[in-house]
């Protein structure tokens, strides 16, 4: 299975290579005989809308029929959202000071029952919350100093310390589901 998530995430990757700038958008990436693609079995061509530019993916995650791409720099930071089919399905939230709008999108959690994604915004120290089926926004929380998390539970989070006091000096901060901190690890 890891393998197989591996190859997936290389070759999404790999498609959105294509598309690190104007010039390249909607480039197709050609392979060539006599090229190692062992690893490759299959890949899947996104369906990008043109005034989008996807150039370096931070992170990706493939969530029941949604895959789910962060990018985190330039102006068009955000979460993409594809179907599994490589249809564009949506973004959620966006660059900006508005409601559901973050500023430096870090990294992303999908809740456990996977109703929910979350983004932290590192620079704003703020969690925002979409329904991952709609892209609706649901809100934010007001974080510590941290840049990822994931849930380790229906009311527990885990998430990286990056010298917040109380836990200077710990790697990890337990916290409830309303992100109140606990221990440090």
């Amino acid at each position: 299975m890891k393998k197989y998530s591996l190859v997936f995430i290389c070759l999404i990757l790999i498609s959105c290579l294509s598309c690190t700038n104007q010039d390249n958008a909607g480039k197709v990436i050609e392979f060539h005989p006599g090229q190692d693609y062992s690893l490759v079995r299959s890949y899947l061509r996104l369906d990008i809308p043109e005034d989008i530019v996807i150039g370096s993916v931070d992170q990706i995650e493939k969530v029941g029929d949604r895959i789910l791409l962060l990018q985190t720099s330039s102006e068009y930071c955000g979460l993409y959202v594809f179907d599994t089919d490589g249809n564009y399905v949506g973004k959620a939230g966006g660059r900006g000071h508005a409601s559901g709008e973050y500023l430096q999108p870090a990294s992303f959690t999908v809740s456990g029952d996977t109703s929910t994604v979350t983004i932290i915004d590192s620079r704003l120290c703020k969690a925002y919350h979409y329904g991952l089926d709609s892209l609706d926004y649901k809100g934010v929380s007001r974080l510590f100093n941290t840049s990822y998390f994931e849930w380790a539970g229906p009311d527990r989070a885990v998430f990286e310390n990056m010298g917040d006091e109380p836990f200077h000096g710990t790697a990890f901060v337990m916290t409830d589901s309303d992100f109140e901190r606990l221990n440090g690890y």
